[in-house]
């Protein structure tokens, strides 16, 4: 740490003695910056369709733990949940217009109540690592907030 220190230092210095180089460093980079959250600087949410089979109740809570989980970036939910029957959804998954689907089977409720893990079928557009990064922390965050709400 102390070496970092002294190289900080010394950089310091050297841009305060000659503070074209210093903005010769900087400018650039701040124009890069500009440019790509102009860019890819759009909402975070992803849009996805939420097919809910479930026969009790816990499958609607889940639904709407959605919209609850919000995200400290941009204060608007990770997922926007799109209305649209299976086929309509299917049909959106695979020409790209909605980036999931989350099916939640006929057994959900059963299965929460009797203590058995229940299981949710999940499938994402994973075209690049990062989003598939994103994809399992949010659905993370979903859950975590999903079990918390049933106690």
């Amino acid at each position: 740490m102390r070496r970092l220190w002294i190289l900080f230092k010394t950089e310091f210095s050297v841009w305060k003695h000659d503070p074209i180089t210093a903005m010769g460093g900087i400018i650039p980079c701040l124009f890069i910056l500009i440019a790509f959250s102009l860019l890819f600087g759009g909402r975070l949410s992803f849009k996805i369709a939420v097919i809910n089979n479930d026969q009790g109740k816990y499958g609607e809570i889940l639904v709407d733990t959605f919209e609850e989980v919000i995200s400290p970036l941009d204060n608007q939910p990770y997922y926007t949940v799109q209305p649209m029957a299976e086929n309509q959804a299917w049909d959106a998954f695979k020409s790209y217009r909605i980036e999931g689907i989350w099916i939640i089977p006929e057994d959900f409720s059963q299965r929460i109540t009797t203590g058995e893990n229940p299981a949710i079928d999940m499938h994402f557009m994973n075209y690049n690592d990062d989003r598939a990064k994103n994809h399992r922390i949010y659905s993370a965050e979903i859950l975590w907030a999903f079990y918390h709400n049933i106690g």
